[in-house]
């Protein structure tokens, strides 16, 4: 029987040991702490509308809150453009970073910002390092180099752009192009 004490009480002696330990995980808040932020959301899916009507869709693969600023700060970034009118996808925005102001609706795409549109000869595509969204100004731009193709062919570069939300009239400054797309000789281009 002293066999049998033995076997069990060093077991259940271990056990008890263990259970006065606590763990030393890290946890959320350790982490939340270190970012800064006071929420995190994955998966974020916002519908951003102007006087009731639907302008875009903003998702992102996560959103970073902080409780006393009306900005959120996201990684991978997507947001759908749609049209008033019909309701169908008008354009769609991707980048790696970006800013979106929930008191405001204005929204900054950074790194690799990657507009695509559907244009009358093809898909046309505009890219630069940061891209603008105004909901109330219904206007996007960007102050720096962008470059635009269409249809898989580069045909204009420039210092910066900008258009109306729904890519009527798109202006390019010190454009610089080749094959159909018009130049100016370094001034703004209307496209």
């Amino acid at each position: 029987m002293s066999r049998l004490l033995k076997a069990v009480s060093v077991p259940g002696l271990a056990l008890l040991a263990a259970c006065g330990q606590e763990a030393a995980y890290p946890t959320q808040q350790d982490q939340l702490a270190k970012m800064n932020v006071d929420q995190v959301i994955y998966g974020l899916d916002h519908v951003i509308t102007n006087a009731g009507v639907r302008k875009a869709n903003l998702h992102g693969d996560t959103a970073y809150f902080r409780d006393a600023d009306s900005r959120v700060d996201l990684k991978g970034v997507k947001l759908d453009f749609y049209n008033e009118t019909t309701g169908a996808t008008s354009g769609t925005l991707t980048s790696k970073t970006g800013k979106y102001d929930m008191r405001t609706g204005a929204m900054t795409a950074t790194g690799g910002a990657v507009l695509t549109l559907q244009g009358d000869k093809g898909p046309r595509v505009i890219t630069s390092d940061e891209l603008n969204y105004d909901v109330q100004g219904n206007r996007i731009w960007s102050t720096k180099p962008t470059v635009m193709t269409e249809n898989g062919r580069e045909v204009g570069r420039g210092s910066s752009f900008e258009s109306d939300a729904k890519f009527q009239n798109l202006t390019v400054r010190n454009a610089v192009g080749s094959g159909p797309a018009p130049t100016s000789g370094g001034g703004p281009v209307r496209l």
